[in-house]
């Protein structure tokens, strides 16, 4: 009975694994992007410890979330840290943008001030990811851009 038990188990095992694997091996394959860039204000200039990045995970059918992080370790410098990111079709056109915000503070005794937002997106068809990193004072509409693009990095 016990010899019977395990062989039954085994048969039951067998296929199902088989049928898991298929399964999993038949998912969408992930993509990811990653960009990052040192801040730029436009009249003072570069902003130490001051940093922006970006990460997207999206599978085949364009489907995931977009993270956009802003830091400012910068102990004088107070901002709105943006982020444009525009995702492109393979011929060089902007199928469609997404703007980030996030005004913050000058780093304290603690370190640095982050900021992280995420947005899920649903968009098929495009080929790279290029991001416009930006600093504007929050009293005075002053734009800097720091641009980075992301290729299409498969996983």
């Amino acid at each position: 009975m016990k010899n019977y038990l395990y062989h039954s188990i085994l048969a039951l095992l067998l296929p199902m694994s088989i049928l898991a694997w298929g399964q999993a091996g038949a998912s969408n394959q992930a993509f990811e992007f990653h960009a990052d860039a040192r801040m730029e204000h436009a009249t003072r200039g570069p902003v130490a410890n001051a940093y922006g990045y970006m990460y997207a995970l999206t599978d085949k059918k364009g489907h995931g979330a977009v993270n956009v992080m802003f830091s400012n370790g910068n102990r004088r410098q107070v901002a709105q840290f943006n982020a444009r990111v525009m995702f492109v079709d393979a011929y060089g056109r902007v199928l469609e943008d997404e703007y980030f915000t996030c005004p913050i503070t000058a780093a304290g005794h603690e370190g640095a001030v982050e900021c992280k937002l995420t947005r899920a997106i649903s968009l098929s068809g495009f080929d790279s990811i290029e991001v416009e990193f930006y600093l504007t004072d929050i009293l005075q509409p002053e734009v800097s851009a720091s641009a980075a693009s992301a290729r299409l990095q498969p996983l």
